[in-house]
């Protein structure tokens, strides 16, 4: 198990209802283990491990699972500092910037940091 998200807590629009939403997240890069089993089979696991962290050991009312091989980047070796030399190319070009999942991570608040980076610059070279 990689990670429990308590979804309807972390997103407003996904608490209306009558249950919790959880997400259980399997897998990791370089061992395709999670990838292997079957939709029940990663049930039984995310539900081994719910019970196992939390004691929540009751079956859910519904359950989907969704696969996303390759998902996420996998940044190599480097990554921040080929991500500084573009950055730093960018930053010649007036009215230019860059932002995306590709900087410093896949996440909500690191892409949140990257836009709001690029926009500050946007917004002071329109001043």
């Amino acid at each position: 198990m990689k990670a429990f998200t308590l979804s309807s807590r972390k997103w407003p629009h996904l608490a209306q209802r009558d249950a919790v939403l959880l997400r259980a997240s399997l897998g990791r890069f370089g061992d395709d283990t999670a990838a292997q089993r079957s939709d029940e089979d990663t049930i039984d696991v995310a539900l081994a491990d719910l019970a196992t962290v939390s004691g929540i050991g009751t079956r859910p009312l519904a359950v989907t699972v969704q696969r996303w091989p390759g998902g996420l980047p996998q940044y190599a070796p480097g990554h921040l500092d080929r991500v500084a030399a573009i950055e730093s190319g960018v930053s010649e070009l007036a009215g230019l910037a860059v932002t995306g999942a590709w900087q410093r991570g896949v996440g909500v608040p690191a892409c949140i940091a990257s836009a709001t980076t690029a926009a500050a610059r946007l917004v002071e070279v329109a001043r």
